[in-house]
């Protein structure tokens, strides 16, 4: 996975992952008047990872990577949920023919 950062100002930095999302970030990660990192997401996030949200991050590398592993854990969760939703049809309906 490729991340790239966009520095907006010296205390927020936007993270996006090559080729996915349609290129749109995909949260940014902003210094704390601690000197340390902080994640804020774009998308919604599992209650099991909000932790990740509080955390503070000695830089903003780690801080992005982080933020990068959040959007795949809630890609994969949306992609397996889409699947089941719509691709179970014979579950519901029996066998289509």
């Amino acid at each position: 996975m490729k991340i790239s950062w966009k520095k907006l100002s010296h205390t927020t930095t936007e993270v996006r992952i090559v080729g996915k999302n349609n290129d749109d970030p995909v949260g940014c990660v902003e210094l704390t008047n601690k000197f340390k990192w902080k994640i804020r997401a774009y998308f919604a996030v599992l209650v099991e990872d909000k932790h990740f949200l509080k955390k503070h991050f000695d830089t903003d590398i780690e801080a992005g990577r982080t933020l990068a592993k959040l959007w795949n854990t809630m890609e994969e969760v949306n992609i397996r949920d889409t699947d089941k939703f719509f691709f179970n049809f014979d579950d519901l309906f029996g066998p289509i023919d």
